[in-house]
């Protein structure tokens, strides 16, 4: 499962939370889904953060990585102000954690908390609670994009939720997600999309889509190659889950052109588009299942 942003707008809302136990969830919660994450791999994100923030990388040099990364490290493990984040650097590692909006405000608050003068403290202190208060009484959608994609089930959830057989019980529903979910998960996840309006249920107890969007805010990026990672690792699954007849999974690596990329591109956006012509197709009837479509086409090598 990989890392929820949902978890850390719970532990943000938290009174007694300091942005070091935020940045220690995120570092345990990453380090746990994500193979490839370390302190270096979250440097390289506060880098691109900083670097579209303020036109200026926090560091330009690869022999200095290391000492920041160990520097990150130190100012989660250590509860004491030995070590602690510039108030610079708050906003550039709130959006590493894909935060944003009124919870990235938040975050970059908590900071100046931390180590401010009195009278920052002090107004620090008054702007926490107001977002705090914000906050708990209606979330921004930016912010519940990221926890919706953080999660394949709620993605799943609201296209299972088009089928004409579709019940509520999240028991049911547990038992047709591929792999099963248990169903106080599934409560879960159905108690968050209805907060977020992607569900609406009716007098009769029934779930439906509501068909609502969610911003992306200004940076997901990260909130993306988690959701990308999972996907991927569902698609590693399926090869000894489904049957030859319910997958295709195809992949090759080859030399292409630039012309050749914006060919293949435009083709995979077309292929996407007529994919997603058939939710609308197939909503209300009873025959079908959920699928992901996953194209990925990238560079593996430098020019």
């Amino acid at each position: 499962m990989s890392t929820e942003v949902s978890k850390l707008l719970a532990l943000i809302l938290e009174p007694n939370t300091t942005y070091r136990d935020v940045m220690r969830l995120y570092y345990e919660e990453s380090s746990a889904t994500v193979d490839s994450f370390s302190y270096t791999f979250w440097c390289r994100a506060i880098n691109r953060a900083h670097t579209k923030l303020y036109g200026e990388k926090w560091y330009d040099k690869k022999s200095h990585e290391r000492a920041h990364a160990n520097h990150l490290g130190a100012i989660i493990k250590q509860s004491t102000e030995s070590r602690n984040l510039a108030a610079r650097l708050a906003r550039p590692v709130g959006l590493s954690m894909a935060l944003d909006g009124d919870a990235l405000d938040l975050f970059v608050a908590l900071v100046a908390r931390d180590h401010g003068s009195p009278d920052d403290i002090t107004r620090a202190t008054e702007r926490i609670d107001g977002l705090r208060a914000l906050l708990s009484n209606s979330p921004r959608a930016d912010t519940a994009f990221a926890a919706f994609i953080a999660d394949w089930r709620h993605v799943a959830i609201v296209e299972l939720a088009r089928r004409g057989d579709f019940s509520p019980d999240p028991a049911w529903i547990g038992a047709r997600l591929l792999p099963s979910v248990d169903p106080a998960d599934v409560e879960t996840c159905l108690e968050r999309l209805l907060h977020w309006g992607l569900l609406a249920r009716a007098d009769d107890g029934r779930l439906t889509p509501t068909g609502a969007t969610l911003s992306t805010g200004w940076d997901a990026q990260l909130a993306l190659q988690h959701h990308y990672a999972q996907m991927g690792q569902l698609a590693v699954e399926a090869i000894a889950r489904a049957t030859p007849a319910e997958r295709e999974i195809q992949g090759t690596t080859v030399l292409l052109s630039d012309d050749d990329v914006r060919v293949i591109a435009a083709r995979v956006r077309q292929l996407v588009s007529e994919v997603l012509g058939r939710d609308d197709v197939n909503t209300g009837r009873k025959d079908v299942r959920v699928y992901h479509l996953g194209v990925s086409l990238f560079p593996v090598s430098g020019e």
